[in-house]
């Protein structure tokens, strides 16, 4: 193990111990690279079918988060589902934009080698002690739905 994947495990084993024994068990591919930047921030790259993805901006990556958060008009926002992991720039960019509101994130990513090496590269820990990031990786269209239950659920009140 290296970088901060140990931490974020053993934080994210606290509540679900599902997700972190499978990063846990999980031997990375090497599909995933991680590239320096002017900024001096990583950022990163995949490998997919022959061809390579780059994940955020070669140039600076957390920048590239705040504007694109910063520029949806988001309504209060108590639950949220983000499509693709990365190394987290625009989680956190949410959660400081809604962090008054915001009670549940669930992130959904295809790919296992990002979810491995965003625990191994970035300090998720105040994201983690929230008790409240979940993830979804590669998941089943049942556990989807469970998810979208689990969050919602306590938001829906019956007369």
């Amino acid at each position: 193990m290296s970088g901060f994947l140990e931490k974020n495990l053993q934080i994210l084993q606290t509540y679900d111990p599902k997700t972190a024994d499978r990063l846990q068990q999980y031997i990375p591919s090497h599909r995933a690279e991680m590239m320096a930047t002017p900024a001096n921030v990583p950022s990163f790259r995949l490998q997919t079918g022959g061809a390579v993805r780059l994940l955020h901006s070669a140039k600076n990556p957390i920048q590239e988060a705040q504007r694109w958060v910063n520029g949806l008009d988001l309504p209060v926002v108590y639950n949220l589902m983000i499509f693709g992991a990365g190394l987290m720039y625009h989680v956190f960019e949410f959660v400081k934009r809604c962090q008054r509101d915001l009670c549940n994130i669930a992130i959904v990513e295809r790919e296992i080698d990002v979810v491995y090496a965003a625990f191994t590269y970035v300090d998720m820990t105040t994201l983690l002690q929230s008790r409240s990031l979940y993830f979804l990786i590669e998941p089943t269209d049942s556990e989807m739905r469970d998810c979208m239950n689990q969050l919602l659920t306590p938001f829906i009140r019956t007369a």
